[in-house]
């Protein structure tokens, strides 16, 4: 997993094994010439996504829970924003501003969840699969859903309007946050 960072670095999401056994994610920051400074020692980080103000929010694995967490500019984690709940699976994650945005699964029903301010909103739950979060330059929230059985990008505005934005013959992947109009699609695609 990468994220790009406002200083012109990368966040790198990277496979690790702590202690000679455990295998994990750490984070990453990765400069212009490919040099990585480790921020994080045996996290269980899975994604990341940065703030404008150099923090990151991610994605933690802990005691069998996973928790969506701040951390400072050197991996130290800051404040916790959300803890799963007992059978709830959190499936990404998205920051801009102030705001954080989780995907999650829970008892048969797939959320989109916004946590701000120290409140967290169910922004739309229902079966339909979701993941990938993004938040658009206007603050919609883009993700993954599957939707008709088919994965698509799709979009919740600021007012609850669900709107479709692709229509992928076989499907879409992975999306990168939008910006200026355009975003980036990795599409499935057939033989």
């Amino acid at each position: 997993r990468l994220e790009p960072l406002p200083d012109g670095s990368i966040l790198v999401a990277q496979y690790e094994i702590c202690d000679d056994y455990n295998y994990y994610y750490d984070l990453y920051r990765a400069d212009a010439k490919g040099r990585l400074k480790r921020l994080t020692k045996c996290g269980r980080y899975r994604f990341a996504a940065s703030l404008a103000d150099g923090r990151t929010a991610a994605l933690r694995m802990q005691a069998g829970e996973t928790q969506a967490v701040l951390l400072d500019q050197k991996g130290k984690v800051t404040d916790v924003l959300y803890r799963s709940a007992p059978g709830e699976s959190l499936t990404g994650i998205a920051a801009r501003g102030g705001a954080i945005v989780l995907t999650s699964l829970r008892d048969g029903r797939w959320s989109v969840i916004r946590v701000s301010g120290g409140a967290t909103q169910v922004l739309l739950t229902d079966q339909a699969i979701k993941h990938s979060p993004r938040i658009g330059d206007r603050d919609e929230v883009f993700f993954i859903a599957d939707y008709g059985k088919i994965f698509d990008v799709w979009s919740l505005s600021s007012s609850g309007q669900l709107a479709r934005w692709t229509q992928a013959a076989q499907g879409v992947r992975e999306i990168s946050a939008p910006r200026g109009g355009e975003m980036l699609l990795i599409t499935i695609e057939a033989e």
